[in-house]
């Protein structure tokens, strides 16, 4: 049992009673998950997400790399130096 839900414009993790195929993590952005290529090697990667087996989670260092290079490529694009 899982719930809390969305779909497309964010938030998720639904379970209804049948194991899911894949977790993902959303970077909305193929250029931050390319400049990672090395990294994600070995995981299912689509335009801005991150596929993984829902009993093998992303490591943290991965997790912390997407967010990384995500946040450096909103304050590049919109100037922010905070």
């Amino acid at each position: 049992m899982a719930c809390p839900s969305s779909s497309w414009t964010a938030t998720c993790w639904r379970v209804s009673g049948r194991p899911k195929r894949h977790s993902a993590l959303f970077v909305w952005s193929s250029t931050a998950l390319g400049t990672l290529r090395d990294m994600l090697d070995g995981y299912d990667t689509a335009v801005g997400t991150v596929r993984f087996a829902p009993d093998k989670p992303l490591p943290e260092r991965i997790i912390k790399a997407v967010l990384s290079a995500r946040v450096k490529e909103i304050k590049d694009r919109w100037g922010r130096k905070e």
